[in-house]
């Protein structure tokens, strides 16, 4: 369509696709399960997108949706599963694969692809939604929280808004992953092949946080006096545990150094569970401001 002008396009019965392709400039989707209105950017050279036009193509019905954001600008999407005429819950599936370049948006009604996107903003509502973040090529950061977790990289930003079930990944490169407590009563589970941050009161059912592969985890309660707890699992190999009344360091003894894997910040209660191997050990700077539990197994020794 021509600058300036907004177009409907209404899909018929059958397998109906969609593919839109962006402009020069800054485009912008809002999609929703039943329909997606693009706008087209009002940036960019002369005579293929005047200032301040604006192209909007709104569409509806569609089974399957691909928005490429190969032409340049700044392209952001908004992604909301709740359906604007009654409020249903579609059980959204959001998969984010930065090697691939695309979100991937998923409910009982429509396929949504968004490509090459700098900014994705996914807004779930419902119980059974759930976020997946995948890991990319280079060295990236994942946040995690109650209502919001993000993962960022060369050249995207994408946000997972409301979703109870969220789970990233990390297999290459120098990732972090911080994780933020929420308004409840939370638990943080270290395990050698998984973290994960959750509420107590429900055993996750509010929100589960989980990551998986990440060679550094930074975990931090910031909401005072809620008995945050933090449970710790030890590897098969010599482990080291530095605790300061700032924070509290899990590490593993290599032999040329010891390599952090966990930093923990504000948890009022942290038990470290049994050995499971290793010669693990434990420095404990007095007087700490959290209660600190060790199992069998640890070599403690306190200053």
């Amino acid at each position: 369509p021509e600058p300036g002008r907004t177009i409907a396009i209404q899909a018929g019965p059958g397998h109906d696709v969609l593919i839109v392709t962006d402009s020069i400039g800054d485009d912008q989707v809002e999609a929703w399960p039943d329909r997606v209105v693009f706008h087209r950017g009002a940036t960019g050279s002369p005579g293929a997108n005047p200032p301040g036009s604006v192209t909007v193509v709104t569409s509806t019905g569609f089974e399957e949706m691909h928005i490429y954001g190969t032409q340049g600008g700044y392209d952001t999407a908004w992604l909301s599963d709740t359906l604007w005429q009654n409020g249903a819950d579609t059980a959204a599936r959001m998969k984010f694969e930065p090697a691939l370049g695309h979100v991937k948006w998923i409910t009982a009604r429509s396929y949504l692809r968004i490509k090459l996107f700098e900014l994705v903003d996914v807004f779930g509502g419902g119980n059974n939604d759930r976020a997946i973040f995948f890991d990319g090529a280079g060295d990236e950061v994942f946040e995690g929280q109650w209502g919001l977790s993000r993962r960022t990289g060369p050249g995207y930003d994408v946000r997972a808004h409301g979703f109870p079930s969220v789970v990233a990944y990390s297999q290459v490169g120098a990732d972090r992953a911080r994780l933020v407590d929420s308004v409840f009563k939370d638990e943080l589970q270290f395990k050698p092949h998984k973290t994960e941050l959750f509420d107590q009161s429900t055993g996750g059912n509010v929100y589960r946080v989980t990551v998986r592969g990440f060679p550094l985890i930074e975990a931090e309660a910031l909401s005072p006096q809620d008995r945050d707890k933090a449970a710790l699992w030890d590897t098969v190999f010599d482990d080291l545990i530095t605790a300061t009344p700032e924070q509290l360091v899990f590490a593993r003894l290599l032999a040329e150094a010891r390599r952090p894997m966990l930093i923990l910040r504000g948890f009022e209660f942290v038990k470290v569970r049994d050995s499971a191997g290793g010669q693990d050990q434990a420095t404990v700077m007095t007087p700490l401001p959290y209660d600190l539990i060790f199992g069998a197994g640890w070599d403690v020794r306190t200053e």
